[in-house]
């Protein structure tokens, strides 16, 4: 198909199965797979040429798939009682192979038949204007020794006029199904227009009771449609009540060459948290129960300029607020909040190959820079405002130099991993 046009052009005209096709980058020609001997075999289409096989394989060959450079094809076949996957050097360069028909296939071509739509539409025609009427349709009934079970009612009836040779009975009749609104009067098929229709591509869920916490549970649910333009992604994690779950929501918008995503969060946690000489008669001690709870919201930009470089462009807010749940008094002066806005253009580099759980091979960098002004007003005790963060990831080290409203990152490859630290600076 020219894509500026949309003119479609059928590269290959015949009565056999053609799947697989694969265009050269060096212009060869195409390789696909052919059933033209009555077995799926590979066949080269090339410039000035007659298609001709490279390969003869007994049980067929399927799924092909062609490398960028045209030098490698990799390819399903089954041998042995198994299927397996096997690779081709320079497949357009093989020489020709000779092919003989298997017996179905010469079967076939010794009994011709004409069961084009046309014929079959004119056949419907002459029945219609027939003066004979048509008798009523048989009912068929199979029996075993253990029961009766009786035909579908479309079992006589053939709607692939090609397997009407082989699978046609005294009693079937030949189906043409209207095409006309999907194949226009020059014999192009009509495009129409993509609907979106989601599915639910995942549903993972587990709930529980506890006679302490009360009611526990984890939702996870994935939709998308069929074309991957847009994909939805919904998680919870219910523990006690909403205050102190988790929940998240994710959007991602990939239809064209940018990918756009928005996602909001809440994550809620207690800890224990130790306030040197504040004690109550309920908190001798001076350890109180604190939820910290952080809610987000981001925005994502992604631009890859090929499989494994990309550029982002990200949008962040952060909301985090502290609370004492156990003393109302002490809590007072202990409460707060904080707001925090992030913008980040980055320049990553990712061909790493994943395994169950972590990357089994490859290497990754993230080059970024990154806009923070300040939102709070009031200075926070809990979260430093000024602050240089280190870490040395598994194939990369991170280091973010401090500024007012800036920062900038820097990543240096890595053999292995280390550690990671957080200075205050102010």
């Amino acid at each position: 198909m020219d894509v500026e046009s949309g003119k479609k052009t059928a590269l290959t005209q015949t009565d056999h199965d053609e799947n697989y096709p694969y265009v050269d980058p060096l212009g060869r020609g195409i390789v696909y797979t052919s059933d033209k001997n009555g077995v799926f075999n590979i066949y080269i289409d090339a410039p000035g040429k007659d298609p001709y096989p490279i390969t003869n394989a007994v049980g067929g060959i399927f799924h092909l798939n062609l490398d960028r450079s045209g030098k490698t094809l990799i390819f399903c076949a089954f041998k042995e009682m198994g299927w397996d996957i096997f690779r081709m050097n320079h497949p357009f360069e093989a020489d020709k192979k000779e092919l003989q028909l298997t017996r179905y296939r010469k079967a076939a071509e010794e009994m011709p038949d004409d069961i084009t739509e046309e014929r079959l539409a004119a056949k419907r025609r002459e029945a219609e204007s027939s003066d004979t009427q048509e008798k009523e349709e048989e009912v068929q009934f199979v029996k075993d020794d253990n029961a009766v079970s009786r035909h579908s009612e479309y079992t006589d009836y053939v709607f692939v006029p090609e397997y009407s040779r082989t699978y046609a009975s005294p009693d079937s009749q030949e189906v043409a199904l209207d095409s006309s609104e999907i194949i226009d009067e020059s014999g192009s098929y009509i495009d129409k227009p993509y609907k979106t229709k989601f599915s639910l591509d995942l549903v993972d869920n587990q709930f529980g009771y506890s006679t302490f916490y009360g009611v526990q549970g984890q939702a996870t649910f994935m939709f998308s449609d069929v074309m991957g333009d847009h994909q939805i992604y919904i998680g919870t994690d219910l523990y006690i009540d909403l205050k102190n779950s988790d929940y998240a929501l994710a959007y991602y918008f990939r239809r064209y060459r940018p990918n756009f995503g928005l996602v909001l969060m809440n994550q809620s946690d207690n800890y224990a948290t130790y306030i040197p000489g504040e004690t109550s008669e309920t908190n001798p001690y001076g350890f109180f129960v604190t939820r910290y709870t952080k809610r987000n919201l981001f925005f994502i930009t992604e631009y890859p300029i090929n499989r494994h470089y990309r550029f982002e462009f990200n949008h962040a807010y952060y909301y985090v607020k502290r609370d004492l749940l156990d003393d109302p008094e002490i809590a007072e002066q202990y409460d707060e909040d904080i707001h925090e806005y992030q913008a980040e253009l980055a320049f990553v580099k990712d061909n790493t190959i994943f395994s169950y759980t972590a990357p089994m091979d490859g290497s990754r960098y993230r080059l970024s820079l990154s806009l923070s002004p300040k939102i709070t007003r009031k200075p926070s005790t809990f979260i430093p405002q000024n602050w240089i963060t280190a870490s040395i990831l598994r194939s990369a080290m991170i280091i973010i130099l401090p500024s007012a409203f800036t920062a900038a990152h820097l990543s240096v490859p890595m053999p292995r991993p280390f550690c990671w630290a957080v200075l205050r600076t102010g």
